[in-house]
C-alpha cells in the first residue's frame, strides 16, 4: 500500500493472460499480498482499460493467441502507459524474456515460477517507480 497525504491506498495490478487458470491463480495470489487486482482474458481490450482505471502494474502473459504480450506491451506503451509499469510475465526462458522485454519497451519481466516469486516482483517493480 502506498500513502497519498496520509491516506494509504491499494495498488492496482492488471494482469492480461489467455488462461483463466492463471489469471485466477495471480490473482488470488496478489489479492493476498494486498494488491487490488483486475485480470482480462482478452488483451485487445487492454487499452481500453487503462484508459479507464488508474492501474500502478499490468503484468503481460507473452504467449497469446489473439496477440503476442510483447505487442500488447507496445501498444500500451504507445498509448501513453509508462513503460515502467509494463512487465511482461510469462514462463520462457528468462534470457529471451529479458530481450523482448527490452525490445518493446517494458520495465523488464517477471518469471512464471511460483506466487511468492510473483509477490516478491510485482513489489519490486512497485518500488522502483
Amino acid at each position: 500500500m502506498a500513502t497519498t497525504s496520509g491516506i494509504l491506498t491499494t495498488r492496482t495490478i492488471l494482469v492480461i493472460d489467455d488462461s483463466r487458470i492463471v489469471l485466477d491463480s495471480v490473482s488470488q495470489a496478489l489479492t493476498q499480498a494486498g494488491y487490488l487486482v483486475l485480470t482480462l482474458d482478452n488483451p485487445l481490450v487492454a487499452p481500453n482499460v487503462v484508459r479507464r482505471e488508474q492501474i500502478d502494474l499490468v503484468l503481460i502473459d507473452l504467449n497469446m493467441p489473439a496477440v503476442a504480450g510483447d505487442v500488447v506491451a507496445k501498444i500500451l506503451v504507445h498509448a501513453g502507459v509508462p513503460g515502467s509499469r509494463v512487465v511482461l510475465y510469462s514462463g520462457i526462458e528468462e534470457r529471451e524474456l529479458e530481450a523482448r522485454a527490452k525490445a518493446c519497451g517494458a520495465a523488464g519481466f517477471i518469471q512464471k515460477l511460483s506466487d511468492e516469486h510473483l509477490v516478491a516482483e510485482v513489489a519490486r517493480f512497485i518500488r522502483g517507480y
